[in-house]
């Protein structure tokens, strides 16, 4: 099949939406099927864009530098679609270059459907809260209308699904998971990745792998680690990713009783991000902003217990006494979950095992299955006869 996919974020920006796209896209096109992305371009570079991607100009958002706001023409988005003979286009936004999409999917009479990756309202609350209650009607309204003109809408978790209901969207709604590559995260080296850190193989060491930013609740993670480190000396966490509370988090790295035990990573390729997560002990994670939590997912695969905060996403993902903990959005109940798991080595072996086969439910292949399943019967393409 021939699948565009227009998106407000792409490579070289490292989130969860890029990860899944270019994941999904890597996967459909080792079966031989043809995926064009429609993205902005960055001003450092694209790194290795091949002949289906195509980029347009965009400009920083104001809030957060590294996030790019597209600026494309319409003119020469219809030039570059073309003749591709796209069967099916899918965004992965409700925003600029998702209205472009369905203004084109319209344009070529082809089907248009959209992946929904983001609680909006959640990250308004944050980034804009002195206007969040004027705002959110606003936005609300936007995304009602929007998601209703769409033929289909995935949505990665059961609990999106029903918010979307909930905010009067009557468009058909579909739940698929959005999956990984299990093999890469199962590959990781506990050895190599204690040895990137610096730390020897008997420390206890919590992961947290993510965008070091407001929306993913770092303070309140921030404040139960230093609860767990004054009542353990030899526990150490590290942080792999970047964003804009990374300054902040480096200051604190100097204080005690953070100092020598909190590390910064910085962004790392994935295959050392499998490593790192291989050198840990736990995942700890406090995001409530998570349409499914993708992270998660990874450190599952590598078989690392989770620790996080309850959400209607999350709770989707990690099974509670399981998998690992959930606990209340509190720092002192995040660290009092770190703490009893560090201290049952039993039960963080019986939470990896469960951890690994969890993840599986999550894989890209799974995934690839349902997204082509979804794309033939949205074009009317036949679906192939698999042989089992």
């Amino acid at each position: 099949m021939r699948i565009g996919i227009f998106t407000d974020s792409y490579t070289p920006y490292v989130s969860g939406v890029v990860r899944s796209i270019v994941t999904l896209r890597d996967i459909l096109e080792s079966q031989g099927h043809e995926v064009y992305v429609f993205a902005p371009a960055y001003p450092h570079g694209c790194g290795a864009d091949d002949a289906r991607v195509f980029r347009y100009p965009s400009v920083a958002a104001p809030s957060y530098r590294d996030f790019r706001i597209p600026l494309p023409v319409w003119s020469r988005v219809r030039r570059d679609a073309g003749d591709l003979g796209l069967q099916v286009i899918h965004a992965h936004s409700p925003f600029i270059m998702g209205r472009l999409g369905m203004r084109l999917a319209r344009s070529l009479g082809v089907p248009f459907c959209l992946t929904y990756h983001t609680l909006y309202d959640a990250y308004l609350e944050r980034y804009a809260a002195g206007f969040s209650t004027l705002l959110l009607p606003a936005l609300h309204a936007y995304l009602q209308s929007f998601c209703n003109r769409t033929d289909v809408i995935l949505t990665p978790t059961y609990a999106v699904y029903r918010q979307l209901r909930r905010m009067g969207v009557r468009s058909r709604l579909e739940v698929v998971p959005t999956g990984i590559d299990l093999r890469r995260f199962q590959a990781g080296s506990r050895a190599q990745g204690r040895r990137r850190l610096g730390l020897p193989g008997d420390v206890p060491l919590l992961v947290y792998v993510g965008r070091l930013s407001v929306e993913k609740n770092l303070p309140l993670l921030l404040d139960a680690f230093r609860r767990v480190a004054a009542a353990r000396l030899d526990v150490h966490m590290v942080m792999v990713g970047d964003g804009p509370l990374r300054a902040h988090l480096e200051a604190q790295t100097l204080e005690r009783p953070l100092r020598g035990r909190l590390h910064l990573t910085g962004p790392l390729e994935p295959e050392a991000v499998a490593d790192v997560l291989a050198a840990g002990d736990l995942f700890a994670f406090a995001s409530v902003t998570e349409t499914q939590g993708l992270v998660l997912v990874e450190a599952m695969a590598a078989g690392l217990p989770v620790v996080c905060v309850r959400s209607s996403a999350t709770s989707e993902v990690v099974r509670e006494g399981v998998d690992g903990l959930v606990v209340d959005n509190d720092a002192g109940a995040v660290a009092e979950a770190l703490l009893r798991m560090l201290a049952d080595p039993d039960a963080r072996v019986r939470a990896s095992r469960a951890a690994r086969e969890r993840a599986r439910m999550f894989s890209v292949d799974r995934m690839a299955r349902q997204m082509l399943d979804l794309y033939r019967r949205l074009a009317g393409v036949p679906p192939v006869a698999r042989v089992s």
